[in-house]
């Protein structure tokens, strides 16, 4: 099943979990997708738990290691993103003293809510440029995560010729010769931001 493999910083990740964030906001989208959204969480610090003792709060941030389920490195939820809203830039004045001027979408107080960002924090992100907010519904709390390794992606080499036939199955031809469509590797490496994957058995 085609997906998308999307890279959530911890303290995102916790607002996401709790139900918070149901905006995140990226400086690309993907185009005529329709699907499942996975939820990896980076590896950088902090640390994000899943405390199995207690249901209150379920998720915590902490600086220091645990002995915790640690859920840095493992995708930990999935949801649909059924649109996207392109939000008009803010620009720096003067970056040394965090003035700003906002224009437009970036004004609506319950965006950057349901982002859960502040203008100083989308400043530093975009840098100036245009945004564009995934809308997050149907999240799903994975009880055990998934690793990298149950994702594969497609390689197609620089020279090969894509086909379609009339069903929709692709594939593609490298020097006369033709190859697989499924042309899969495992996923060892998360995206910077997010990319198309392979969900195995789905």
């Amino acid at each position: 099943m085609k997906a998308i493999l999307l890279s959530v910083r911890p303290e995102h990740a916790l607002n996401i979990l709790n139900g918070k964030k149901t905006l995140e906001l990226r400086k690309t989208i993907p185009h005529d997708f329709v699907g499942w959204v996975y939820v990896y969480v980076t590896k950088a610090k902090p640390y994000l738990y899943h405390n199995l003792l207690v249901t209150n709060p379920k998720y915590e941030i902490v600086d220091k290691k645990l002995v915790l389920q640690e859920l840095n490195g493992l995708v930990v939820a999935k949801c649909v993103v059924d649109g996207y809203t392109r939000l008009n830039h803010v620009q720096w004045v003067n970056q040394n003293t965090e003035t700003y001027v906002a224009e437009g979408s970036f004004e609506n107080e319950e965006i950057l809510k349901s982002a859960c960002l502040d203008i100083t924090e989308v400043c530093a992100y975009g840098h100036g440029r245009p945004l564009y907010a995934w809308h997050i519904k149907r999240l799903e709390i994975f009880d055990k995560p998934m690793e990298l390794k149950d994702f594969t992606t497609i390689h197609i080499p620089d020279d090969a010729i894509i086909e379609r036939e009339e069903n929709g199955e692709e594939y593609f031809y490298r020097k006369g010769m033709q190859l697989w469509h499924n042309y899969f590797s495992r996923l060892t490496r998360a995206p910077q931001s997010w990319q198309y994957v392979e969900v195995k058995g789905e």
